[in-house]
Order: C-alpha cells, then structure tokens, then sequence
C-alpha cells in the first residue's frame, strides 16, 4: 500500500461477529525484519467496537500488537494517528494491519472503514532491542509526571509486562484512570484490571473510576475493565453506580453501562438495564438484548417490543434471535414471527444466528419470498451446523431455485455433505446460467 493509497475494510463472511482488517504495508518477499516502526495513518472513522494494528508473519501469526482505543476512531472527520510499532527481532514480518474486532453485518453493511496512509517509516530501527523490563522505581517517576507521553509509555509497558512483583499505588493508577488523555485512562483501567496496584481489591477501584471521574471516557473505560473481571457478578450495589451513565451524552459509554449491568445479574441491575430500552442509539439497543435476563417477563415484554417496534433492522434481528431463547414458551411463540419482518434483512439474521436452529425454521426459511433468507439457512449448514439430521427430502424446495446466491450456498452445501449430492440434486445446478456455479459443481466430482 503505497503512501496516499486507501483500502476499505475486509470482513470475513458468514459470521456473527466477525473480525475486519485493512493491511497498511505489505512487505515484498518472504518478509523483512523490522526495528521500531511510526506508521502514520488518517481514518474516515466508523464507530466500531476495538482496533489493533498487528504485524503478521507469512503464517498469518501475530508478531505483536499495539491496541488503539476504540474512542480514537469516535468522529465524523478524519483523524491523523501515529502508531509506534516494536521491533520483530529475529522474526520475518509479512503485513502489518489495523484490525477491527467485534464487527456485526449490521456494522458492515454501514459502510467499510476507509484508510489513508501518509507514510510509514520502517528507517527507526531501535539500536538494541530491550534486553529487560525497566526498574519500577522508573515508572513511578514517569507516572508520577505531568508529562500524558511519559506516563502513557509506562502505563503500556507495565500491562505488557509479563510480572510484575513492586506494586503500583493506587492512588497513582486511580488519578491516571480520571486523566482527561483518553490513551491513559484507558491503559490505567487496564493496569488496573492487571492486579498491579497495591490494593487488592480490582473491582473497587474500578467502581471509583466510575464513580467519581469527570470524564465520560473514563467511566467506559472503567466499565469496560470491570465487564471483563470474571467475579463481577458477585459485586454488591455496583449497579448503582453503572446506572449515573444513562444520561451519558457518549453512546459507547452508555453501551459500555448495558453491558456491565447485564453481567451484574441482579435484580436492580436488570432494571436499570431495561431503561435503555428507549436509548436513542440502535447500538446500545442491540447490546441491550444480548444482556437482557429473559427469566424475567418483562425483559421479555422489552425485547418483544424492540422486535416489533424498532426502526433499525440489526436491533430488531437481535432481538428475535434472543427471544428464541427465551424460557417463557409465549415469548419463543411470539419470536417466531421474525419470518414477517418487512425486511429480509432480518429473519436472514435469525436464521443465519438463531440458537438453538430447528428444523421448523430451516423449512420455513427455504421457502421464504427472500433469497437473502434461503441462502441464509443452506449457509448453516457450513457455518454453525443444522443440529438436526438434513436429507434430500428437506432441501427439495430449493434444488431449482434461480438465484445465484441460493445456488453459490447450496453447491458450497454439497461440498460440505456429498451424501446430499446426486444426479437429480446437482441436475438444475449444472445447466446454471452463471457460469462459476457450474465450475463449482463439476468440482464436486
């Protein structure tokens, strides 16, 4: 990718969430060895969920990572970004790429993520990689500085560090988790989250953050920290303070909240989580019913509602799928109605991420008026697997369909079940008039 050149966003098919990637420099060959690298980059940002920029060596192995906030790509304009990127060592680096992970279809059908490069400098070689990790007693004074590049370069070395036996203060990591740099906010919350601090107590102080910071930004970050503690749960009273971000003007911390709330799993937090049902943003409406507990009713009723009412397509999908989940037999009944959505868009969701699948859908969807909607289910066959036992007999409504997406997911169908191919089922595929089905069926010899 030369300097100026822009590539969209790739995204794997086929998945619920699926991780998109560009590649913003490719080296020629087998690879180089590279020392520390800037790469220098703008982006017409999406509001995706994290990003990384990875090098890969030819087997597609991460030879490191540097993570990107995902609040650096929050905007409607381009952003200028320098990334410094460590050196590989001995390995051959193949691309280096900025990833974007947690992508739902709903996202990419948005609009790809488009990247400009303005240069990368492979020339700042490091003179020595570092043979050691820096004293502590160093990072003290780094933290303890008013200097955000100082203390953001310790922060990033202190959670990369394999151990670390000197505890941090916590009042130190606390006052850099409120810090207005949004880069080290979120690398104190995730210090913290490390278990560096001299309190053992994690979850605490990350209810502080959240609690008493002046920022947005700091909150979601804290919140984002506390999600991915594996005893959150067990916090008393924690919901109280996830709830002081409903009114929160930033849609990714109010996201942030939904998910913190649903992972609470009290009944207060249940509803204070059912009051985003009537968030503004479809994006906190989605993670809304993920988190949402269906043994309640009315979590039930909320999520019915989304799925009837809700303007967005993805919000709606989300929510169908999650009700078909639903232990209230009158809720799973109401749920199947997806198939009626105005949109295709939607019951191609359901049928594509629906769990459990049955084969009610799988026939209802064969014969839908979408082929958006019947490739969807001959693709589960491929992706996530039917869960139930497919013949000849149950396929039979789509063996002469006429459309090229239908006919791509059953020959890949074939490819995945020979038992399902014969002269008659393969008959309308061979004298398709798009000429790739047919190399694809002649292939399956």
């Amino acid at each position: 990718m030369a300097q100026g050149d822009q590539k969209s966003l790739v995204m794997t098919e086929n998945s619920r969430y699926a991780d998109g990637f560009v590649t913003l420099f490719r080296a020629p060959g087998n690879g180089m060895r590279i020392g520390q690298t800037v790469l220098s980059f703008s982006s017409i940002p999406q509001k995706f969920i994290t990003h990384d920029i990875v090098a890969v060596d030819a087997s597609g192995k991460v030879v490191s990572r540097v993570p990107i906030p995902f609040s650096a790509f929050a905007g409607t304009e381009p952003i200028p970004m320098s990334v410094e990127i460590p050196a590989s060592g001995a390995v051959l680096v193949t691309e280096i790429r900025l990833v974007s992970h947690g992508l739902t279809s709903a996202d990419h059908a948005r609009g790809a993520t488009s990247l400009a490069l303005s240069g990368i400098d492979l020339a700042k070689v490091a003179t020595e990689p570092r043979t050691q990790t820096p004293p502590v007693a160093d990072r003290l004074v780094a933290l303890g500085s008013n200097d955000t590049a100082f203390a953001r370069a310790a922060l990033i070395e202190i959670c990369n560090a394999p151990n670390i036996t000197q505890k941090i203060p916590s009042v130190l990591l606390l006052q850099l988790g409120r810090d207005l740099n949004r880069d080290v906010a979120f690398y104190a919350c995730k210090a913290i989250s490390k278990g560096v601090s001299d309190v053992p107590d994690i979850a605490a102080q990350l209810w502080e953050i959240v609690k008493r910071s002046p920022f947005e930004h700091n909150q979601m970050f804290a919140m984002k920290a506390l999600s991915a503690i594996p005893g959150v749960a067990a916090v008393q009273g924690g919901e109280d303070y996830a709830a002081v971000t409903l009114t929160a003007e930033d849609w990714q911390t109010r996201e942030a909240a939904v998910e913190l709330l649903g992972k609470l799993k009290s009944d207060a937090a249940q509803t204070r989580l059912l009051v985003f049902v009537a968030d503004p943003d479809p994006r906190v409406r989605r993670m809304l019913c993920r988190y949402a507990d269906l043994k309640n009713d009315l979590a039930n009723q909320r999520l019915l509602y989304l799925a009837v009412n809700d303007p967005y397509e993805a919000v709606r999908g989300e929510a169908y799928a999650r009700l078909l989940t639903s232990p209230k037999e009158s809720f799973r009944k109401e749920a199947t109605s997806f198939f009626n959505d105005e949109s295709p868009a939607v019951p191609a969701f359901v049928v594509a991420n629906a769990t459990p699948f049955s084969l009610e859908i799988f026939q209802k969807a064969l014969v839908h008026r979408s082929p958006k909607v019947r490739a969807a289910a001959l693709r589960r066959g491929f992706n996530a697997g039917f869960g139930f036992q497919v013949g000849i007999k149950e396929i039979e409504p789509v063996l002469t369909d006429e459309d090229v997406s239908v006919q791509y997911a059953l020959v890949t169908l074939f490819s995945f079940h020979r038992e399902l191919v014969n002269t008659e089922t393969t008959k309308h595929l061979k004298q398709s008039k798009f000429a790739h089905i047919r190399e694809k069926v002649e292939k399956l010899k």
